[in-house]
């Protein structure tokens, strides 16, 4: 039998890029969950206020045929509500992102670390002369719609505004 060699494996991009932001990893989750946790006690009480919620537009509903075939349909009365539509600004009536100390929190931690907000935003923000000429936070709004993304996320899939990080863990 031949010796076996010990040759180095390379990695992968990929796993060159986990590694470089593995240490962020619990930080950043802890800053999330408080994002997410801040943003549905905010929603529990724009909705309780009895204000205009939105609802989506035509959104898609899986139906089954009688023979079991799946299908798409949509319908214009019983659409799910669009919970992002509780953030805008004050002046008219509505949650204030930029007033959420957690939401902020979370946008300076991810601008903090470079290797990070090289994973986390998309490739058009990064070292666009075009984009910085602009007075517009971008990466700012990126990283706001993803905490938005996963609250909207939340109520749907969980059908509540309380947070509850057991619901987050899979079994």
């Amino acid at each position: 039998m031949g010796k076996s060699r010990n040759v180095p494996i390379e990695k992968s991009e990929l796993e060159i890029i986990f590694e470089n932001i593995q240490e962020f990893r619990g930080e950043h989750s802890v800053l999330l969950i408080a994002a997410l946790r801040d943003g549905l006690t905010e929603i529990k009480k724009y909705s309780a206020s009895n204000k205009y919620l939105s609802r989506y537009y035509h959104y898609p509903k899986l139906n089954y045929h009688s023979n079991g075939m799946p299908y798409l349909s949509n319908s214009l009365i019983s659409d799910p509500i669009e919970y992002r539509g509780c953030f805008g600004s004050h002046s008219d009536g509505k949650i204030d992102s930029d007033e959420i100390t957690s939401f902020n929190d979370l946008v300076a931690f991810i601008r903090s670390r470079p290797h990070l907000a090289n994973v986390m935003l998309p490739g058009y923000l990064k070292n666009n002369p075009k984009l910085d000429k602009l007075d517009i936070e971008l990466d700012k709004l990126h990283i706001v719609g993803d905490i938005k993304n996963a609250i909207e996320l939340y109520i749907h899939t969980y059908n509540d505004f309380e947070f509850s990080e057991s619901k987050l863990v899979k079994s």
